[in-house]
């Protein structure tokens, strides 16, 4: 479980599993085999590239799209005849290089590998500027095999990440692949 600590990057935060508030609301997707839990007050935005992934998101007030939120998504890269199957760190560092051309001022806070669903996944936390606003981002991007990804991404404002931060490690610890 050693994910967790980098992703919250706070010397305060204590794994302790606190007695749940509000219930858990389950959401799978067995097409694309995954699964996960999010706190049932929070609010289900929609699916998200092209069907491949979801966003949920605590109410707050103003525009949706300004809001902090949790996106589970799945792709599948497929391998060209003849080429090495994409990794994990392929498919960051791409997300990486994506990022920096659609947003200003990014920087990588951190890179590290951990693991999510038991898998060998790798972390990537950055910050940014967009739409007037700073961003911090944490991806967690895991290789299931045979060309599938899957993501957890947690966005939100600089100085906001940490308002929803037990939520997101709860989320972090239910997702799972489908059976």
């Amino acid at each position: 479980m050693r994910f967790f600590a980098p992703l919250l990057l706070l010397a305060a935060f204590t794994f302790a599993q606190a007695p749940a508030k509000n219930p858990a609301k389950p959401y799978c997707n067995h097409d694309l085999g995954y699964c996960f839990d999010y706190p049932a007050n929070w609010k289900m935005l929609g699916d998200v590239y092209e069907g491949h992934g979801v966003t949920v998101a605590p109410p707050q007030p103003g525009d949706e799209s300004q809001w902090a939120q949790v996106t589970v998504a799945a792709m599948d890269i497929p391998t060209p005849e003849g080429k090495t199957p994409p990794t994990v760190d392929d498919l960051v560092t791409a997300l990486t290089g994506k990022m920096a051309e659609q947003t200003a001022n990014m920087e990588t806070v951190r890179r590290s590998q951990e693991t999510l669903a038991r898998h060998p996944a790798q972390l990537l936390q950055v910050r940014y500027d967009e739409d007037g606003k700073r961003w911090g981002e944490t991806i967690v991007a895991m290789d299931a095999g045979n060309g599938t990804f899957y993501t957890v991404v947690y966005k939100a404002r600089v100085g906001e990440e940490a308002k929803y931060q037990t939520q997101v490690v709860a989320i972090l610890r239910s997702f799972r692949l489908a059976p």
